[in-house]
């Protein structure tokens, strides 16, 4: 029976009316979505014959508590209702989820007003037409100067066909875009591919330093199959990409196709722990300040031709870059650092079977190299020499780089890591590798203690570093946790995570 503070809303059953029907109920629903609603308000919307909800955007206010929140919901993750229209969040403490939203325009599927917090959007789908109707995001956590969108958490959505990302003209239309103005945003488990643009982009090219957005964690998401990146960081400033599997980005009108990108000047960046596949370039910085690469997997990362500019990691711009205990194979080029770029740190990767001619490690003049550092780094190749250029030095090998550069190369070696299986994007070592314990602790491991209070001493799957006496070299302590098994490209399906 009908009753205050709950809402029953079906647009599809027949007894279905607004009329005397404030909160509805199972035999005689509300037609349409309230837009005010107070603390525990609980709404439950249902598309029976999946009849659409339809226009153009709607406003719900709310106004929840943390002890009495607001809830927006579908009833079940198999049971969405199909809404088609824009919804706008403005208030505090609410959460969103089973819902089902389909729209034909670059206005996105939500979006929030200034000064909104403490809102969860979760196991919802948000579906475009899968062709260009202009840039935009799908959702769009942005706030005005001192009205800043904090503390949103979007969680375990399904986010495609938003955009063309095979059309022959830019159409950059992204997943989740918070933009500026925007504070502790967490984008969480979701699933974001096939888009005109990124499946998140952070900041824009130009914000004011006081309006940009801070507290971004990126973090176990799916990325795949967009017109342009995975990720792309512009200004913005404490930034963590953990966890996420990106793959298939490929060098285009509109891209370089990178995996992951940072530029624009952001501070305080972290890419960690991700695995990145399948493109033109994996992760790269071309103008960033306290930039960390920490273990990642990078793997089959290719141009046409191959090029020293096609590498697993890539340093053309900005402050100081730490690359550290990240695992490349099958790359052109391992780690490209450009001329005049900033010191570049790199210490306990392995880099694996890199193209016939090009290099394990490039720093291009002596301006970078000058204050970068290669250490404690295994590299292999089949004829079992390591290809280093170092500060416009001709190529060398590990033997021979040490001899030039006598305070580089300190720990480092020639030999096969003996990964498990590189062919099921299994890069874990086997026992007698000479990755174990021929590591050490980097300081890039105490910074980011010192900035958060979380110690991510451990690799990608959790095992603890050092688990025997020192530091492994790579991605994964050995002998860890096995890995689950590499995502194979193919046709988009639904791979959502529970």
């Amino acid at each position: 029976s009908a009753t205050p503070g709950y809402y029953y809303i079906d647009i599809g059953h027949p007894n279905a009316t607004d009329a005397g029907n404030i909160n509805g109920y199972p035999n005689k629903p509300r037609l349409s979505i309230p837009t005010n609603l107070a603390a525990g308000s609980y709404v439950e919307i249902h598309s029976t014959n999946n009849i659409a909800y339809t226009g153009t955007s709607i406003t719900i206010n709310v106004s929840g508590t943390a002890s009495n929140p607001v809830w927006v919901r579908g009833e079940s993750p198999s049971s969405r209702p199909n809404i088609q229209v824009r919804i706008a969040i403005t208030g505090s403490y609410a959460i969103f989820e089973n819902l089902y939203i389909y729209r034909t325009d670059r206005d996105g599927a939500i979006g929030f007003g200034p000064g909104s917090n403490h809102v969860s959007v979760r196991g919802c789908e948000m579906e475009g037409t899968g062709t260009n109707v202009g840039f935009g995001s799908v959702i769009s956590p942005t706030g005005t100067p001192g009205n800043n969108v904090s503390h949103i958490v979007l969680y375990n959505n399904e986010i495609h066909a938003w955009g063309d990302e095979s059309a022959s003209v830019e159409n950059d239309l992204h997943g989740v875009k918070p933009a500026r103005n925007a504070d502790y945003i967490w984008i969480l488990n979701n699933h974001i591919y096939d888009l005109g643009g990124d499946s998140v982009q952070v900041g824009d090219a130009s914000v004011p330093t006081a309006d940009q957005s801070t507290y971004i964690y990126i973090g176990v998401n799916i990325f795949h199959d967009n017109m342009e990146n995975a990720v792309d960081i512009k200004k913005s400033a404490h930034i963590i990409i953990s966890q996420n599997t990106c793959y298939n980005y490929y060098a285009g009108p509109f891209s370089s196709g990178e995996g992951i990108v940072i530029h624009n000047g952001p501070d305080y960046v972290w890419a960690i722990y991700n695995k990145v596949y399948n493109c033109t370039i994996g992760i790269i910085t071309t103008g960033s300040t306290n930039t960390y690469f920490i273990g990642n997997v990078i793997y089959n990362i290719h141009g046409s031709p191959p090029s020293d500019n096609f590498a697993g990691i890539s340093h053309r711009g900005g402050g100081t870059l730490y690359i550290v205990n990240n695992t490349i194979y099958d790359v052109d080029t391992g780690i490209q650092v450009s001329s005049g770029v900033n010191p570049t740190i790199i210490s306990n990767n392995i880099i694996s079977l890199v193209t016939s001619s090009l290099y394990h490690v490039r720093v291009d003049d002596t301006v970078s190299a000058g204050g970068s550092d290669l250490t404690y780094t295994i590299m292999h190749n089949p004829d079992g020499m390591a290809r280093i250029y170092w500060g416009s030095s001709p190529t060398r090998n590990l033997a021979s780089f040490s001899t030039a550069f006598p305070n580089e190369g300190v720990g480092c070696s020639e030999a096969d890591p003996l990964f498990e299986n590189p062919s099921l994007g299994d890069f874990r070592v086997k026992t007698g590798s000479p990755a174990i314990d021929n590591g050490y602790a980097n300081s890039s491991y105490t910074t980011f203690l010192n900035l958060y209070g979380i110690n991510i001493s451990m690799d990608l799957y959790g095992t603890p570093r050092p688990t025997n006496v020192n530091w492994d070299v790579g991605a994964y302590e050995y002998p860890g946790v096995a890995p689950p098994p590499t995502l194979v490209p193919g046709p988009p399906t639904n791979l959502i995570i529970s």
